[in-house]
């Protein structure tokens, strides 16, 4: 009798990007409510506060330091990723659908992240991402 070897591969986080309309976004079964926009027309920021909720249980809502939202926001595997912005300084949270919490929060930088399968560009900092979405990471400021 053979054996048979399987190669062990270890998939990438597969983050999508979360398209938000009249300031509310849906992805499966978590529905983010964004808050007010800064233009009704051609809206680049919302001002928040974000809510979350999944599967209709009632919306939480997350610390009101994750304000100013702004695109790219990504989803994927029960992580938000939302980019922030206060003046210059541009931030990132991961953001747990589940509880609202926040799971990581980046330095400040100043240049639009930029998102891949596995990892999170900021400025030419990179933060790799874990195949089950969550940073890898584990800097608070």
């Amino acid at each position: 009798m053979g054996l048979l070897w399987l190669p062990l591969v270890a998939q990438a986080c597969d983050l999508a990007p979360v398209v938000i309309a009249a300031g509310t976004a849906k992805v499966g079964d978590v529905v983010v409510n964004f808050g007010e926009a800064d233009d009704s027309v051609h809206p680049s920021a919302w001002q928040g506060p974000l809510r979350i909720s999944k599967s209709g249980a009632p919306a939480c809502s997350v610390d009101s330091e994750v304000s100013i939202a702004e695109q790219p926001v990504m989803y994927g595997n029960g992580v938000l990723y939302v980019s922030t912005y206060s003046g210059s300084d541009d931030r990132v949270y991961a953001l747990d659908t589940q509880t609202c919490g926040i799971l990581w929060r980046s330095n400040g930088f100043s240049a639009k992240p930029v998102f891949k399968r596995d990892r999170l560009v900021m400025d030419g900092k990179v933060m790799l991402i874990d195949p089950a979405c969550r940073p890898l990471d584990s800097h608070h400021e």
